[in-house]
């Protein structure tokens, strides 16, 4: 397992988001048994190729939902898996595994995802990637940004922006983040 192999933490909230994910969930399947876990579903998701994963998904969901259900392992509820996972793109990015786009669109969905939907939103903690997204591409157009902690956003440094918002959503946010 390669030093970036995904988390359990990680795994429940890709989970519990719908995301489907690849050769990390077997690898992690593999690390957890190297390390001493037992169960006998984990030992079925450790047992999986790739491609058998992909023909066999729907039998493979289920052994991994049994894996979790053996090792007593919770999802996070979807509010909290949404903060974990913004948590984990705004890392990722300040850790160079993800680029500042991909972490921004993938936060602005975020956003999208929780912003019309009253039960899933519980405060204004997404609001700034909308607001950054969209002042970035109103600076592209030579106009000014929405908020005025985005004045002088252009696209030659819109790269700072991103990261000051990035640290700041981190030192606010993750404490919650596990």
């Amino acid at each position: 397992m390669t030093a970036q192999a995904i988390s359990t933490r990680e795994l429940l909230v890709h989970i519990a988001l719908g995301h489907d994910l690849g050769q990390e969930v077997i690898d992690w399947a593999c690390e957890l048994l190297v390390q001493g876990k037992s169960s006998k579903h984990l030992a079925y998701v450790a047992g999986y190729t790739l491609q058998v994963k992909n023909q066999n998904l729907e039998e493979f969901r289920t052994d991994l939902s049994l894996a979790i259900q053996e090792l007593d392992l919770k999802l996070p509820d979807i509010k909290q898996a949404y903060s974990d996972y913004a948590c984990m793109l705004c890392s990722d990015y300040l850790e160079g595994r993800l680029s500042q786009r991909s972490a921004l669109n993938s936060l602005y969905a975020i956003w999208v995802d929780t912003n019309f939907d009253p039960n899933l939103r519980f405060d204004n903690r997404y609001d700034v990637w909308l607001y950054l997204e969209d002042s970035i591409q109103l600076s592209e157009e030579e106009y000014g940004p929405l908020l005025s902690v985005f004045k002088g956003i252009n696209i030659a440094n819109q790269e700072a922006y991103f990261r000051k918002e990035a640290e700041a959503f981190l030192k606010k946010y993750q404490a919650d983040y596990i």
